[in-house]
């Protein structure tokens, strides 16, 4: 049994070539077909991203993009009545930076504003989750920070922390 998205994942002491040699040598390879944990907005936004290309991943003949459907029953975030976009980009203006570790600090700081944001408008009403017609102002414990290392995660630990906001790292160092 695997799950190459989850098996990716470094994180999780993961092995990506022994997962690929695993599954050179089984004969049926199953997918499940629905997503049953995310919002149709987020699964349909992931779907977009991925197939816009071919081939969009570096290992794509071994574990390829696959798209799925999504049962939503998800709970969805919902700011001043209307549902939230699913997927949101953030950037800033690549002449402005003189190296990669200028910007760590700049996402940081626009990350925890932006969770900030989001208790203060569920402190006022206006930033819920919805699910099964139950709805419930956003907290910080439904806020998850996805980070890809540990002094990303402290950076925005210490930007929290600076706005009293409480917020606990998992990981590895």
């Amino acid at each position: 049994i695997g799950d190459p998205k989850q098996a990716i994942y470094k994180f999780r002491g993961a092995d990506i070539f022994a997962y690929i040699n695993a599954k050179q040598k089984v004969e049926g390879i199953y997918n499940l077909k629905t997503n049953y944990r995310s919002t149709l907005n987020m699964v349909n936004g992931v779907n977009d991203i991925f197939t816009q290309h071919d081939a969009p991943f570096m290992y794509d003949r071994d574990i390829p993009f696959i798209p799925v459907g999504a049962k939503d029953e998800a709970a969805k975030l919902i700011i001043d009545g209307q549902e939230s976009t699913a997927i949101t980009w953030h950037s800033y203006h690549a002449a402005l930076i003189k190296n990669k570790t200028e910007i760590l600090p700049v996402f940081a700081k626009g990350c925890a504003e932006q969770v900030c944001e989001l208790l203060n408008m569920a402190k006022q009403g206006k930033a819920t989750l919805n699910q099964n017609d139950k709805s419930a102002p956003v907290i910080a414990k439904d806020i998850a920070v996805l980070v890809r290392s540990a002094k990303q995660a402290k950076m925005i630990k210490d930007q929290l922390s600076t706005r009293g906001v409480g917020s606990v790292y998992v990981g590895r160092e």
